[in-house]
C-alpha cells in the first residue's frame, strides 16, 4: 500500500495538466487477482487504523481517586470548634468580671466573703436526683400494690391445707392428736409460786449475810 501511494506521487509528478496516467496496484506478495488483493488490502488496512485508534495505553494516566478524609478532616473541624469554645467561654468570663467591676468600685477584697459558688455539674447532678427519686418512687408504689394483693395468701391456702389434713387422716394408720394448748390461768400461777420461791431465797440470803456481819463484829 504504502508503494503505490509512491508510486502515484511520483506519476502525478510526471504527469502535466493534459495527459492523466493510469497506474495498475502491484501488491506485495504475488497473487492471482490484483483487484481482489486490493479491495482485501484495503480492508485490512482500515481494520488496523481502527485497532490503533481504540487501542489503550499500557500505562495508567488517569487523575487518582479523590477521598473525602484528604479533604474534610472532620477531627481537625472538631478540635477548632472546641477550641473556639474554650475561647468564647473565657472570654465571657472575662466580661462578666469587668462588668462586675464597673458595677462596684473595684477594690480589692482579700476576705472572699461575697464569693458566688459555681459548679458545672449542678445541673447533671439536679437531673440525676431527680431521675434517681422517680425511680425510688417507682420501685415503693410496686412494692405497695404487691403487699395489697399478694400471691402467697394465707385465706387461699388453709381450705387446701384442711383438705390435705383430712386425706392424711383417712389414709393414716394412727389418728393424729391434736396439741393441747396450756391454759393461760396454769401458767399464770406458775410464774407466780416461782417468783414467790425466788423471793424467799433472796430474802433467806440476806438474813445469813447480816447474821455473818454481826458475828464479825463480836
Amino acid at each position: 500500500f504504502f508503494v503505490d501511494n509512491e508510486r502515484k506521487h511520483f506519476a502525478a509528478k510526471m504527469t502535466t495538466e493534459e495527459e492523466v496516467v493510469y497506474t495498475s496496484y502491484e501488491p506485495l506478495f504475488p497473487c492471482q487477482n490484483k483487484k481482489i488483493q486490493r479491495s482485501l488490502d484495503e480492508e485490512t488496512q482500515k481494520k488496523h487504523r481502527s485497532a490503533v485508534l481504540q487501542a489503550s495505553s499500557v500505562l495508567d494516566t488517569k487523575q487518582p481517586r479523590v477521598y473525602i478524609h484528604q479533604h474534610l478532616k472532620l477531627k481537625k473541624l472538631q478540635l477548632e470548634e472546641e477550641r473556639l469554645a474554650t475561647i468564647e467561654r473565657d472570654n465571657r468570663l472575662l466580661l462578666e468580671r469587668i462588668a462586675k467591676i464597673m458595677r462596684t468600685k473595684g477594690s480589692i477584697d482579700n476576705n472572699n466573703l461575697n464569693r458566688e459558688t459555681k459548679s458545672l455539674t449542678i445541673e447533671r447532678r439536679q437531673r440525676e436526683l431527680l431521675r434517681v427519686t422517680q425511680e425510688n418512687k417507682e420501685v415503693l408504689r410496686r412494692i405497695m400494690e404487691r403487699k395489697e394483693r399478694s400471691d402467697y395468701s394465707r385465706e387461699n391456702w388453709q381450705p387446701r391445707w384442711q383438705q390435705d389434713q383430712y386425706y392424711m387422716a383417712q389414709l393414716s394408720r394412727f389418728q393424729p392428736q391434736k396439741k393441747k394448748k396450756p391454759k393461760k390461768d396454769e401458767n399464770k400461777e406458775d410464774k407466780k409460786t416461782e417468783r414467790s420461791q425466788q423471793d424467799e431465797k433472796s430474802a433467806s440470803a440476806e438474813q445469813e449475810q447480816q447474821q455473818k456481819k454481826q458475828q464479825q463484829k463480836k
